[in-house]
């Protein structure tokens, strides 16, 4: 598929998928012999896949060296393991200030008056911020 469908596919922009493909993380994806690129849909789940690390705060060269080690056919170094555990350690942190803040909100939530108006936002907002707690715990 051309970059114009595969951006809309993964709601990236051609601009930000040719940066990808610059800097390493998207391979070439290939061309046409009228040079236009040509992805597939192991590009689509790379781009999902930077996506999902960028949403849990790994910066583009962290995520440029995940996707090394995983494309990789070697054995993973010792380095590489403690990198890996780094950023493990990193999501975790990560993960329990999130609960921190939703514990909380849900405390702040709890000690206002309950009425039926407010009763129906805040079960709007529980039922969004528990959306957010599953997705990050994934």
């Amino acid at each position: 598929m051309h970059i114009s469908e595969f951006a809309s596919m993964v709601d990236e922009t051609p601009g930000t998928l040719r940066f990808y493909e610059s800097i390493g993380l998207l391979p070439d994806p290939g061309r046409e012999p009228n040079d236009y690129r040509n992805y597939d849909d192991c590009d689509c789940d790379r781009v999902r896949l930077i996506r999902a690390f960028q949403a849990a705060g790994l910066a583009l060269d962290d995520v440029t060296r995940l996707l090394t080690i995983r494309d990789s056919q070697r054995q993973v170094s010792d380095d590489d393991l403690r990198f890996l555990a780094a950023k493990q350690s990193e999501i975790d942190a990560q993960l329990l200030r999130v609960t921190d803040f939703r514990t909380q909100l849900a405390t702040f939530r709890h000690s206002q008056p309950d009425t039926k108006e407010h009763s129906m936002a805040t079960d709007r907002s529980r039922h969004q911020l528990d959306n957010v707690t599953r997705h990050a715990e994934k």
